[in-house]
């Protein structure tokens, strides 16, 4: 909801209150314009069965997932998908 509207400011907040310096808005935004069909399939979305949760969780790729929402793409190729 909050990257649908530009509102980045919920995301700056919860990486700076969890120390991820691996993350900023910068690189975020810089994501955002190279998400492409070509750039899924050389940085796939990591997901794994969870037994405790019965379905299947993504464990590296929220924010590639999130900026495909934002484009309005709902349907994931099984390419850009590593498990």
């Amino acid at each position: 909801k909050c990257i649908a509207n530009k509102e980045y400011q919920p995301y700056v907040s919860m990486i700076t209150a969890t120390s991820q310096r691996e993350h900023s808005l910068d690189k975020f935004l810089d994501l955002e314009d190279k998400i492409n069909n070509e750039f899924l399939c050389k940085n796939k979305i990591t997901v794994s069965w969870c037994d405790i949760l019965n379905k299947w969780c993504v464990t590296d790729g929220c924010h590639r997932l999130a900026i495909l929402l934002k484009k309005n793409i709902t349907l994931i190729k099984k390419e850009w998908i590593i498990t």
